[in-house]
């Protein structure tokens, strides 16, 4: 009875023994693949600093890319009102002539309504023609016609301005005959005018001259040649050549920009 009791308690410590080795091959292997798991770490770990560059390079990409993304709204939102304020008036500037008057146009003779047959279209109304080259249409016909190649028309502005630019305005080609399309001007000025309490030397300032150009767009805006820093509220201008039609010349618009005095 004693031998089974000793086989039965060597037995035991038989399968404890086993259970014991097993258990410690088991963490022998679990202990392996942790010092392999730090040596990747280990070697992996001089990757870390240029992951970090990385990692801020992609980030100050990332804000440069806001940047240029913010930017361009900005200069999307100024274009569309550039594009709306040039829809408004063709030209993006202050038509500071249009809502003006004429003041005289010296000896210039107008073209009498009967003597617009050879142009193709016939003018409507009569009588202060040249008040038109301030209106805004320019339809064939709606100009002021006058004769000879030469003429000029004194204008008051709507306010006192620092004088920029000018612009002239023709009707289009495409509506127009060959023969009317001639009658555009060809060279003119701009002058400034001083008020009898305002004049010096000169009672005038020329802005410059200018060249009004048949194959161009049918607005053509010019800066001044000469500019002056003293404001106008009187305008001359002046033409002194059309584009070849040999009896009269037709002046459909005229544009005088700038700015208010102290405003820039």
């Amino acid at each position: 009875m004693c031998f089974f009791l000793d086989m039965g308690f060597g037995h035991s410590k038989f399968v404890l023994f086993f259970v014991l080795v097993g258990t410690i091959f088991s963490m022998y292997h679990q202990f392996e693949r942790i010092i392999a798991d730090l040596n990747d770490v280990k070697s992996k770990s001089h990757e870390v600093p240029r992951m970090h560059n990385n990692m801020k390079a992609l980030q100050d990409t990332v804000d440069e890319m806001k940047k240029k993304l913010s930017e361009s709204e900005v200069e999307l939102q100024q274009l569309r009102f550039e594009i709306d304020l040039y829809k408004k008036d063709m030209t993006g500037l202050i038509d500071f002539a249009y809502g003006g008057r004429i003041i005289s146009i010296g000896d210039t003779e107008t073209y009498e309504t009967e003597g617009l047959g050879m142009l193709g279209f016939r003018i409507c109304g009569q009588g202060n023609l040249e008040k038109r080259i301030l209106e805004r249409s320019v339809m064939p016909g709606d100009c002021w016609p006058f004769k000879g190649h030469e003429g000029s028309a004194v204008i008051e502005l709507i306010d006192e301005i620092i004088v920029t630019n000018v612009s002239l305005e023709h009707a289009s080609k495409d509506l127009l005959t060959n023969d009317s399309i001639t009658s555009a001007p060809h060279e003119f000025s701009l002058w400034g005018l001083f008020d009898e309490s305002e004049k010096e030397t000169s009672s005038s300032h020329h802005f410059g001259q200018f060249v009004y150009n048949l194959s161009g767009p049918e607005v053509q805006t010019f800066a001044v040649e000469n500019p002056s820093p003293t404001p106008f509220k009187t305008v001359e201008f002046k033409i002194h050549s059309n584009s070849g039609h040999p009896n009269l010349t037709c002046v459909y618009r005229v544009r005088v920009h700038g700015h208010l005095s102290g405003t820039r």
